[in-house]
């Protein structure tokens, strides 16, 4: 579930307070329009476009952060076996008609970073409708519903997503086969903010090599660049205060050394906030 909490003073109209958390760049755009004065994107590497003005953000966009939840992830390309195509790559220069299923959800950030990763393969989906492919919007990550099974029987071609976690055994053991990303692509998205990944057999047992990729991790909690320092502090404290009670994705709850440190799973995509930053150091737990 996505949430919004709002809060104003007893009587009052007008909302004081805002926090929203989004799998789409619309909370970038609500935190900048000050619509939003707490923002929670994943995955993070949103914040480094938006600051970087990559398209579809129009310029660079004014952003702090307070930290990175972490979340491991990575961008995953799973093709079947049988096609004369073995790279989004090979896609472009084949003209191939790919049957390609992506998520369903329009807004979600996938959608976004699809379309950087098919543009620095060279190609869109534009190019594939001109050239006889199709897209698919299927319900949910891979491993739920019917999406696997449909590229197993045939009905797709190929399925990109997120939540790498969730889906790259279960893919294996349905035939796919998980295609890397040349290393110009990579190098182009890097340039755009994008952070070079591997899917390995070190954690995926499935594959028989590490496979090139981009990261596609962190829940970023952010504010507008000059959000006052007042509220910041704030934030900062009350997660300080409060972090044995925010629980992760892995069970563990959350120490503050992953929210700030740039570890697995939790890459700073920009800087902090001043004021974030000054906390954190005072705190004890950043150390530069």
């Amino acid at each position: 579930k996505q949430l919004e909490i709002a809060l104003r003073e007893r009587g009052a109209s007008a909302v004081s307070f805002r926090i929203s958390g989004d799998d789409s760049a619309e909370s970038i755009a609500a935190v900048v329009r000050r619509d939003v004065l707490l923002g929670v994107v994943n995955p993070s590497v949103l914040l480094a476009l938006a600051a970087r003005g990559i398209p579809p953000f129009r310029g660079p966009q004014p952003v702090g952060l307070i930290g990175v939840l972490p979340s491991p992830d990575r961008l995953v390309v799973a093709f079947r076996p049988d096609l004369p195509v073995s790279s989004l790559e090979e896609v472009g220069d084949a003209r191939h008609p790919l049957r390609l299923s992506l998520r369903a959800q329009p807004n979600n950030s996938i959608h976004l970073v699809l379309d950087h990763v098919l543009q620095a393969a060279g190609w869109s989906i534009g190019d594939l409708y001109s050239w006889g492919g199709s897209t698919s919007f299927d319900d949910g990550l891979p491993s739920r519903g019917r999406r696997l099974a449909m590229a197993a029987a045939g009905e797709v071609d190929a399925i990109i997503d997120e939540g790498s976690g969730t889906w790259v055994e279960h893919a294996c053991a349905a035939g796919l086969r998980i295609a890397a990303l040349a290393p110009t692509t990579v190098d182009r998205l890097a340039s755009w903010g994008y952070r070079a990944a591997t899917l390995s057999p070190d954690n995926f047992p499935s594959l028989q090599r590490d496979v090139a990729t981009i990261d596609f991790s962190g829940f970023a909690l952010f504010v507008h660049a000059e959000a006052p320092g007042t509220l910041v502090t704030a934030v900062c404290a009350a997660l300080d205060r409060r972090s044995e009670r925010i629980v992760l994705q892995s069970a563990a709850s959350l120490q503050i050394s992953d929210l700030v440190g740039g570890g697995n799973g939790a890459p700073l995509p920009v800087a902090f906030h001043p004021a974030a930053k000054a906390y954190w150091r005072e705190a004890g737990h950043l150390s530069r």
